[in-house]
């Protein structure tokens, strides 16, 4: 009787399962160790779960890119009062930079589904290799969409939006975007050098100076979330003349081989396009002395 009714009961908690499963729309299968099998099964997922991040889903990724676009168009419009031929144009321009996106994504999806395929069943090591190289071709695009399709110097909206509006339009609009980017700037300037106080300590002297150095160069362009690494590559733009003489010896020896590990960053961040080459002066020169 024990055995007939632990029977029963597994059979109603395996049927409330299949329930479930056909109400979720979860398809349950045999969990099998053959990497190639699970990338057939969840490949296309991965991939859009890495490029969306936390959307984790084209349909969601692709609605919040178009909100991101819909408020910056309407903050334009705020600023410059747009006639409807204006709006117009620039909505074309939107449409584009969120098709171009799209399709270098989707080029993209076709490249790792092709390097996934041409993987032997049981190599971890092959699909390791092929997962890391996908992250890394994902950089741009995580770039181009965590500071906004639409935002970035590149985009076929910023690069219509000058030929688009008046010279008065243009005025009150980059009077309002300089404010804008200036505010953020001066924040990541102080998430950067709070963050670098675990290499150095700073007083408060020394974070006032190094405020003003990084003040003094021209505003970035671009911003996202590589936005305090921008603040710690520019400080290797500084001349070591002026850099060096707010530190002791010990803090400076720690500062600079800190700094140095930046140097080389800055080229292939921007080879990768993660950063923009107009927002950082070339790396002054190295010094051989510690």
């Amino acid at each position: 009787m024990r055995f007939k009714l632990l029977s029963l009961l597994f059979a109603c908690l395996l049927a409330a399962a299949c329930f479930a499963a056909e109400d979720d729309e979860v398809v349950v299968g045999p969990i099998t160790p053959n990497p190639q099998e699970q990338f057939q099964r969840f490949g296309h997922m991965n991939f859009d779960q890495m490029l969306f991040q936390n959307d984790g889903n084209p349909t969601v990724g692709e609605q919040r890119m178009r909100a991101r676009a819909e408020l910056q168009l309407a903050e334009v419009d705020r600023v410059c009062q747009l006639s409807n031929a204006q709006k117009q144009k620039l909505e074309l321009a939107v449409r584009g930079d969120m098709q171009r996106f799209l399709s270098d994504a989707a080029l993209l999806r076709l490249k790792f589904d092709k390097l996934m395929k041409n993987q032997k069943g049981n190599d971890i090591n092959g699909f390791n290799e092929v997962w890391q190289q996908m992250w890394q071709d994902l950089q741009p695009l995580h770039v181009r969409l965590n500071a906004g399709l639409t935002a970035a110097p590149t985009s076929l909206l910023m690069k219509v939006l000058p030929k688009t509006l008046t010279d008065e339009q243009q005025r009150a609009y980059d009077e309002a975007t300089g404010e804008r980017r200036r505010f953020r700037y001066e924040a990541s300037i102080g998430v950067a050098l709070h963050e670098l106080e675990e290499v150095v300590a700073l007083s408060d002297s020394q974070r006032e100076e190094l405020t003003k150095l990084l003040l003094a160069m021209p505003t970035p362009r671009q911003f996202g979330p590589y936005e305090m690494y921008v603040v710690l590559i520019r400080m290797t733009a500084l001349p070591s003349e002026k850099l060096e003489p707010l530190f002791d010896a010990s803090q400076w020896k720690s500062l600079k081989k800190h700094l140095d590990q930046y140097r080389g960053v800055r080229q292939s961040w921007v080879q990768a396009g993660i950063l923009d080459p107009d927002d950082f002066p070339e790396p002054a020169a190295q010094e051989n002395k510690p």
